[in-house]
């Protein structure tokens, strides 16, 4: 039970901060956002408690009352508020309901599955809460999923290991359902009952085809970041999505939250969110003020926290050396400064072609980088490859075979405005997949099986594939000429 009470503590406090931006408009986006977002509350306050006392501390364990203490404040600040700008309707007290009966039953079904199941000698590393920061940095580990598990130490379970994991699968999944079930169904005001139950299968399949090969069905065990930081950037995505929708610019900045979380699951998640934000942020359906403001706030943020990182890799030992960070954290210095354009005609264009720019970067530093270190570079291609393709290495089924089928028909067919106004979700996917094997460069070589890291990376970026695939698909199997696009006005 004392589990439970924890899982509904993390739900409520992320209902809280999201309806500070949505009030009572958007109850099933906010009950599916608002876990992953009382997560990231409840690491906030577990980082302040930690940093508090200057100079930080080594070792992680303390007494974690205290940062309970803190987050059940924070959570009554943000509920208190949310409840003032607006009163809980009867709409929104049946859907978060459903949300905490639904936290139930997971918690009541992982109550039987043996813990060690979810682990294997990477999850151990999370799980240290003895060593300092810095250990898991040089083993390139952040340290987001470490501070998730102190949360274990308030109900003397460690249930919570694998039921943070559970409870975040559920949410993207409600997340992906309801982007795709919206964007099909509003582009067709009065849908016919064949459309219907077309969207409803389109809804459904992203879902089934990320979770129901050997290697999503690991995800929903495996005590590791993966989950959370796919989560994380489809949670921005979705932010992105939303603003569109609805012309609120202000449902973009729990998203750009989500997008700083990203960056603690990994020690480049700094890289990856420099090339992330600008495809969806510079958007035009983004006014500009609110471009450069959030682009300052993750800006002013990050910042810091990359200084800490830069200062406790000095040594330069492991897998990240502190010249590496420096050139990381320059690139993103650059990317958040570069919004400020948007105050001249000339900037706002040069800003509006990143979307496109980026995976065109990203392809020539990988032919560069395949120039440089050939015998490097083409075996770990072929790794990648093997693993994405054979299911007995990389475990991944039939995924990658309807995905690679899928997308030049997509691509070859005559689509619609509305259905390009989705394209950033593929140029984010190609974006951070080509980014991520130009990365191996600066690595050793990657291997064949389903545990190898670049493997299982691809965990990351398959939701915003899979929902831009689907919607393409979904687009064509409605047939109203006239539908009004739910992405908003033509860019």
């Amino acid at each position: 039970m004392s589990e439970l009470l924890l899982l509904i503590a993390l739900f409520l406090a992320g209902v809280g901060f999201f309806r500070l931006f949505a009030c009572a408009s958007l109850p099933v986006f906010t009950a599916a956002a608002a876990f992953p977002l009382g997560l990231i509350i409840w690491v906030g306050c577990y980082l302040f408690i930690y940093f508090l006392p200057l100079p930080p501390a080594d070792p992680l364990p303390f007494n974690v009352t205290l940062t309970w203490q803190c987050f059940v404040l924070c959570a009554l600040l943000l509920g208190g508020s949310s409840l003032y700008r607006a009163r809980l309707t009867r709409r929104e007290l049946i859907v978060y309901s459903l949300a905490v009966a639904m936290l139930a039953l997971v918690e009541r079904m992982m109550a039987h599955v043996p813990v060690k199941l979810a682990l294997n000698p990477d999850s151990y590393t999370f799980l240290d809460i003895t060593k300092p920061i810095g250990y898991s940095w040089k083993l390139l580990r952040a340290i987001f999923m470490t501070c998730l598990q102190a949360t274990g130490l308030l109900v003397h379970y460690d249930l919570m290991q694998t039921l943070v994991i559970q409870c975040t699968a559920v949410s993207v999944s409600v997340l992906i359902g309801y982007v795709v079930f919206e964007e099909i169904r509003q582009s067709v005001p009065s849908a016919s009952a064949r459309e219907k139950c077309w969207i409803v299968g389109m809804s459904c399949l992203p879902i089934l085809v990320l979770f129901c090969s050997p290697m999503g069905l690991l995800m929903l065990l495996y005590v590791n970041h993966h989950l959370l930081a796919a989560t994380f950037i489809f949670l921005f995505a979705a932010s992105w999505w939303l603003v569109r929708q609805t012309h609120n610019p202000l449902l973009l900045y729990p998203g750009i939250l989500a997008l700083m979380a990203f960056t603690l699951t990994r020690i480049e998640g700094l890289l990856f969110a420099s090339a992330l934000l600008p495809i969806f942020l510079s958007d035009p359906a983004i006014p500009a003020h609110h471009q450069r403001n959030a682009s300052m706030l993750v800006l002013g943020g990050l910042l810091p926290w990359q200084l800490y990182v830069m200062w406790s890799l000095g040594d330069g030992r492991r897998v990240v050396t502190a010249d590496q960070q420096l050139i990381i954290g320059a690139f993103f210095i650059a990317v958040m400064l570069s919004f400020q354009l948007n105050r001249w005609k000339l900037g706002r264009r040069m800003i509006r072609t990143l979307p496109w720019l980026l995976p065109l970067a990203g392809f020539g530093g990988f032919v560069v980088f395949t120039w440089l270190k050939p015998e490097h570079m083409l075996t770990t291609l072929y790794h990648v490859s093997m693993n994405l393709l054979i299911d007995r290495h990389g475990g991944w089924g039939t995924v990658w075979y309807w995905l690679i089928m899928a997308t030049p028909v997509l691509l070859g067919v005559k689509r619609s405005p509305r259905a390009r106004r989705c394209d950033r979700l593929g140029a984010a996917s190609l974006t951070l997949v080509l980014l991520g094997l130009n990365l191996i460069f600066f690595r050793g070589a990657t291997r064949l099986g389903m545990f190898d890291s670049a493997n299982r990376m691809i965990v990351h970026v398959l939701p915003l594939l899979l929902v831009w695939v689907v919607i393409q698909m979904g687009h064509l199997g409605v047939s109203s000429p006239h539908a009004k696009a739910i992405a908003g006005a033509p860019e």
